[in-house]
């Protein structure tokens, strides 16, 4: 009997009778068998008789069925129950060189929000670049900035840098231009009044305001990257939200470990690229606030900017997504250091995880309780806002991974970087291919 079942299978048409197993029976058979052998013996059970998968069991089963037909054959074209579907076998993805998906948002939710921009300002040359990402970023472009405030500092040349940001304000609405230069500003403390002045509000137009301070040697901005600091600031984790900003004086360590910035090294004379000669960096990146590497040498800023061009160019940016960050966990808030203020010509001792502050978001509120008295100019916010009045509130500031940024240099790093390479003219050219309907 079982001899004629596999005959008129095979004559039949397709044989998906074998089960895994190799010696199984016919699986579209076997609902029959089970019921046949039941009516027959009431000792079985559909368990006990499952079990029965040898030719002989199926044998000594088949006179209980009916004599076979080439009619009855056709249920031999079933798939069989237990046969394994074919799976087509792809290699592992490589997490060093992973594929990035695709990411639109329209930010629906951050509709009813006011955003303002706040952008320190003062080289021409990198704000000619940067402006390019903020003014996508605005809602005329479809982004999420209502408006933006240039905070002018150290303006150089004074001319240029005028001249671009009064251009951008006869272009654009809702764009103020405040001066911020030790010989204009008199009064309150300047940098009490930039970040919370009497212009900063807790609401306009009915709506909550998320303030986002960048600095204007941001080089490169995700089209997203406001939008994510914004909606991540506005679930009230953290205190302050930092972008995840490649050439970081914390961050750079983070992006190490995961991999993310590749080796480079200089083969040619400078200022020629540098050449991809490792999967991997090994940079001594030191896993401290203060990292030797990110704030005293060129060369280390100029693996990250190399890692960042090369992984834009095969579409790997997502390797510097690290999700989400705790500044201040991780042993960086057990670290000691000293702060020099070059405006009060002073320097005194700090401890916990100061992190750079070229692009965060944060709220009027967040800044009650801040020192001002101990902010006298660039650089001493960050040491008072991310280093002591955090610890005194107990509120921590984070990192959110997707809202990718580039700052491109550290006042210790600029000197050698500028004249050793040309990475600034290439964040030019990148801007001229990424934003091309926008130009400054």
């Amino acid at each position: 009997a079982y001899e004629e079942l596999v005959r008129i299978c095979e004559d039949t048409g397709p044989t998906p009778w074998r089960s895994t197993g190799g010696d199984g029976f016919v699986d579209a058979w076997w609902d029959v068998v089970v019921r046949a052998w039941c009516e027959e013996s009431m000792a079985c059970s559909p368990t006990q008789v499952l079990n029965y998968t040898s030719i002989t069991a199926a044998t000594q089963l088949l006179p209980l069925v009916p004599a076979v037909t080439a009619a009855d054959a056709e249920s031999c074209r079933a798939p069989a129950v237990h046969e394994a579907p074919e799976v087509e076998v792809t290699p592992a993805p490589d997490p060093l060189d992973p594929t990035c998906p695709l990411v639109h948002d329209e930010f629906e939710d951050l509709r009813g929000v006011y955003v303002v921009v706040v952008m320190f300002t003062g080289r021409a040359d990198r704000l000619r670049i940067s402006l390019r990402y903020l003014l996508r970023s605005r809602r005329e472009h479809g982004g999420v900035v209502d408006e933006v405030e240039f905070a002018v500092v150290n303006p150089n040349p004074r001319s240029e840098v005028l001249a671009i940001l009064r251009s951008v304000q006869q272009k654009y609405p809702r764009t103020l231009l405040e001066d911020y230069t030790p010989e204009k500003w008199t009064g309150r403390n300047r940098m009490e009044d930039a970040y919370v002045g009497p212009r900063r509000k807790r609401y306009r137009e009915g709506k909550p305001v998320v303030y986002v301070k960048v600095d204007d040697d941001v080089v490169y901005m995700d089209p997203r990257t406001v939008g994510y600091l914004v909606r991540e600031k506005l679930r009230d984790r953290c205190m302050f939200v930092s972008a995840n900003v490649v050439n970081h004086a914390i961050l750079s360590s983070i992006h190490q470990e995961r991999g993310a910035l590749r080796g480079f090294e200089p083969t040619a004379p400078a200022p020629a690229p540098w050449v991809r000669t490792a999967a991997v960096s090994q940079f001594p990146v030191e896993r401290y606030p203060m990292s030797t590497c990110v704030l005293r040498r060129w060369d280390c800023a100029a693996v990250a900017h190399e890692s960042f061009l090369s992984r834009e160019r095969d579409g790997t940016l997502c390797a510097f997504d690290f999700g989400w960050h705790n500044f201040h966990g991780a042993g960086y808030e057990e670290h000691s250091y000293g702060h020099l203020s070059p405006w009060a010509q002073a320097t005194w001792d700090s401890v916990g995880a100061r992190w750079s502050i070229n692009f965060f978001a944060y709220t009027v509120d967040d800044m009650q309780g801040v020192d001002w008295s101990r902010v006298f100019g660039p650089g001493d916010d960050e040491e008072e806002m991310t280093s002591p009045f955090p610890r005194r509130l107990g509120r921590p500031a984070c990192a959110v991974g997707a809202a990718l940024a580039v700052h491109f240099s550290y006042n210790s790093q600029d000197y050698l970087l500028t004249r050793k390479t040309k990475l600034l003219e290439r964040y030019a050219s990148l801007a001229d291919r990424l934003v091309p309907g926008i130009q400054v």
